[in-house]
């Protein structure tokens, strides 16, 4: 929203009176209007990320920043389900094991086959 602005540079996010009359307009400027009231402290110290964004010369390398950082710290993530409880909820059907003597790693490897 704001790339384009031409008043409005990333050093400005703390500036109250541009935060006023702004952060119902544009939704970044909303959430650290919200961060603002909701924390207490310097800025840095609760918000180091945002605090640093703010150094940030142009929205535009805010933007690609950010996009980075989604894409690292979100997309790239692969989400490995351990040590779940399967219940009533969520089951499963396995095959029964035949016991009569057969090696569990073999029928391991047959039902991954199936």
């Amino acid at each position: 929203q704001l790339i384009e602005h031409e008043t409005i540079k990333p050093k400005d996010i703390l500036d109250k009176t541009i935060l006023n009359e702004n952060e119902n307009e544009y939704l970044y400027l909303s959430s650290i209007s919200f961060i603002l009231k909701m924390k207490t402290g310097p800025f840095a110290e609760h918000s180091p990320l945002l605090n640093d964004i703010s150094a940030v010369p142009y929205w535009i390398k805010v933007k690609s920043g950010l996009l980075k950082m989604y894409q690292d710290h979100v997309l790239k993530k692969l989400p490995v389900v351990q040590h779940f409880l399967f219940a009533s909820i969520l089951t499963i059907d396995l095959p029964p094991i035949d016991k009569g003597g057969n090696d569990e790693k073999a029928e391991i490897l047959k039902r991954k086959q199936e």
